[in-house]
């Protein structure tokens, strides 16, 4: 990864400077065409005409047509590059972005199963108390006659079956939160699991594909071409 990022920042670097090119072109076109148009405009009538003895022989030219075309092309072509380069910076950063997330969330889901199975494991452990209060209970309606009677170890028997039955109640609510937590977790990982491999199918068509079969484009062949 720190050797893709320093071969981006190298190409955009090499981009910005074609960028910087690209502008002075562009203010060079601008001349030119202001340039041609009052030339175009002169007739015999207008001001500022005059006699530029030898200027049909001063040739002081920079390029020719096939030379210009190349150099337009290798320009726009440079400007697409840049273009593309920034793009791939873009979706390495989203890219980056989302498995620092996708990281989180995976540790998050950890902490919640292992909260589930601390809760299920309280459950279970609620169920052998239970069982003995309801045991007691079961004998304790075995008293004969006029022993069988309400006293205070019926009603603390009772008591304490309705505080296990509390705490399971809460158990329970707790449990059924996390799972719902784990369920909306795992619904978002995979969704951002998804996005992280259009992302990276993306980052290989634009770097490997596109962008590298760019840098090795036979611009010659193209004007040629154009001719």
């Amino acid at each position: 990864m720190c050797r893709l990022l320093q071969r981006i920042a190298q190409t955009l670097q090499e981009l910005r400077d074609a960028r910087n090119c690209l502008e002075r072109d562009a203010l060079d076109k601008f001349a030119t065409i202001n340039i041609d148009k009052y030339a175009h405009g002169l007739n015999n009538n207008s001001p500022g005409i005059a006699l530029y003895p030898g200027i049909e022989q001063w040739d002081k030219t920079m390029s020719t047509p096939e030379s210009w075309l190349d150099f337009t092309i290798r320009l726009a072509w440079n400007n697409t590059n840049e273009a593309l380069a920034q793009r791939i910076q873009q979706t390495t950063d989203m890219k980056n972005r989302m498995q620092a997330e996708l990281s989180r969330l995976t540790q998050e889901l950890a902490d919640q199963e292992k909260h589930r199975q601390a809760l299920q494991k309280a459950l279970g452990d609620k169920c052998p108390p239970l069982k003995v209060a309801h045991t007691r209970l079961e004998r304790r309606t075995h008293r004969p006659c006029m022993e069988l009677c309400r006293d205070n170890a019926m009603i603390r028997l009772q008591g304490e079956v309705l505080d296990l039955y509390g705490s399971i109640d809460q158990l329970k609510q707790k449990l059924a939160a996390v799972e719902a937590t784990i369920a909306a977790l795992l619904s978002r990982k995979n969704r951002m699991e998804d996005e992280l491999q259009i992302k990276t199918n993306s980052l290989l068509i634009d770097r490997e594909r596109v962008l590298g079969a760019r840098r090795a484009f036979p611009i010659t062949s193209v004007v040629t071409k154009c001719q």
